[in-house]
């Protein structure tokens, strides 16, 4: 009987009745070498119900984007801008992000501490985040706190005060976070990679900016940049959950509907130049790891090829089971892990190939990584592949619209890349559609091995010959910051 434990267990569990009798059957069902024999079934694939938005723009040009569902006392909203990091002056890397992390040090008529106690007094937080392409104030609360927690988030948008003492402390704040990141082998070999590729194009530069920008940003920028940028015809608000259209568009008429009508959206970032392929070496003395970003230009998320752009990756590199992960990983043993990944903005974005690899092996990882995009381009993927990365993606797609939080999330999309709103519907036939043949065009078209541009962020006495041997181009000293030495 020693294995009768997880089987009484189970009967608990799933609300068996534990009479003594039952209890012996169960056991001898789940003991039973006939049973054990046979593997358990998998049940029904769960169907995508994509939920329905509904879309408005209202008098001050602000659009409402708002899905009900009324299954849970929830609201999650969401207020996203057509502007990021992509839109800080060229002299000013990171102005985004230090206006972004502003809206919460204080209104006019609130102070930081304030607008904290009045956040938290209602059960939730108030978040803002800032990317390449956009920022997002957003929270998650029982419904009968909305409207306390809408009309702070109209205070925050439309009346940040810039205190000069919250400014201090936000741009210490920042430099401290600079300089953590400038410490760590990842951060930095995705810094560095952007900048490789990238150049001085606007998605050159990641969200923090540089030290010298940060050090020299004052409340004027700040609040120029504010005022260029936070526009209710450039942003909009996505309602989720416990709440009617009509009832929604009231609450943000009352919050938002006195926000200036400033006209005017964002600019998509123009195209950016080809960078110049070659190795770049950021120096980790000691470092018993590299750590690798291999890639070069991508696209924007409104390409036309998008379903066999993902599919393609995700055979590639977007999976556990990818082909660079099995190579370097399972086959090789160079790494816990590899990936890759077409970073899709507004813009035209990066093609990534991620990794970590043991020192000694860093040559031949990249040799590898080479290898799988050319052969990805040199020859048909097989149908099984192809099921197998519809299937992930297929499947998954239902647990993206289980919280209001994660519809949120997916309608903010469908806002920020301007997709329409029946986008959710259409996507597992379009998905469906790729054939085989779909994936080689992509991965000749859009995967440039010639291209490539090498960041490696490790032990440069342990590198620099191996590198140089990989004959693909001149080896480029860099700093952690990008920068050439």
């Amino acid at each position: 009987m020693k294995n009768t434990l997880p089987v009484v267990l189970l009967v608990l569990l799933t609300g068996a009745a534990c009479s003594s009798s039952t209890t012996q059957e169960v056991v001898a069902l789940y003991s039973s070498p006939e049973f054990r024999k046979e593997v358990p079934k998998a049940g029904p694939a769960p169907a995508l119900k994509a939920p329905q938005g509904v879309r408005q723009v209202l008098d001050n040009g602000l659009t409402l984007i708002s899905v009900e569902k009324n299954d849970l006392p929830l609201i999650h909203l969401s207020l996203r801008l057509k502007s990021g990091s992509a839109s800080d002056p060229a002299e000013l890397p990171g102005l985004a992000g230090f206006t972004g992390a502003m809206l919460k040090s204080g209104t006019i008529t609130r102070s930081a501490q304030q607008l904290a106690d009045e956040i938290e007094v209602r059960g939730s937080n108030i978040g803002v985040s800032v990317d390449d392409d956009s920022t997002s104030i957003s929270f998650t609360a029982l419904a009968e706190h909305f409207d306390g927690l809408v009309e702070l988030v109209g205070d925050m948008v439309q009346n940040p005060a810039f205190s000069p003492e919250e400014i201090e402390r936000q741009r210490s704040r920042r430099l401290t976070a600079l300089a953590q990141a400038a410490d760590d082998p990842r951060s930095t070999a995705n810094r560095v990679f952007k900048k490789a590729i990238f150049g001085e194009h606007p998605y050159g530069h990641t969200v923090l900016g540089s030290e010298d920008a940060i050090k020299t940003i004052t409340r004027e920028e700040l609040q120029r940049f504010y005022r260029t940028h936070y526009r209710p015809a450039n942003s909009a608000v996505i309602l989720v959950g416990d709440i009617t259209s009509t009832k929604a568009v009231a609450k943000l008429k009352a919050a938002l509907g006195t926000w200036s009508r400033d006209i005017g959206v964002t600019e998509v970032p123009q195209v950016p130049k080809n960078s110049t392929p070659g190795v770049v070496l950021v120096d980790k003395p000691g470092a018993p790891q590299s750590q690798l970003r291999i890639g070069h230009l991508g696209v924007s998320r409104n390409n036309p090829d998008y379903f066999s752009i993902v599919l393609c990756n995700a055979i590639l590199g977007g999976a556990f089971n990818s082909r660079i992960n099995m190579n370097l990983r399972e086959d090789k043993g160079y790494t816990y892990g590899a990936g890759s990944y077409f970073g899709f903005r507004r813009g035209v974005g990066p093609f990534t190939v991620y990794t970590g690899v043991r020192t000694d092996v860093t040559g031949p990882a990249i040799v590898e990584v080479i290898k799988e995009i050319t052969t990805i381009r040199a020859e048909d993927v097989t149908a099984e592949e192809l099921n197998n990365a519809k299937n992930r993606y297929s499947l998954s797609l239902p647990g993206y619209f289980q919280s209001v939080s994660g519809i949120g999330s997916m309608f903010s999309n469908i806002f920020i890349y301007d997709l329409p709103m029946t986008y959710y519907q259409e996507l597992p036939e379009k998905l469906g559609a790729v054939t085989v043949a779909d994936i080689r065009k992509a991965a000749q078209k859009y995967l440039q091995p010639d291209q490539l541009a090498i960041v490696v962020v490790g032990d440069q006495s342990k590198l620099k010959d191996s590198l140089q041997n990989l004959q693909r181009g001149t080896l480029q000293l860099r700093d952690p910051h990008g920068n050439p030495l």
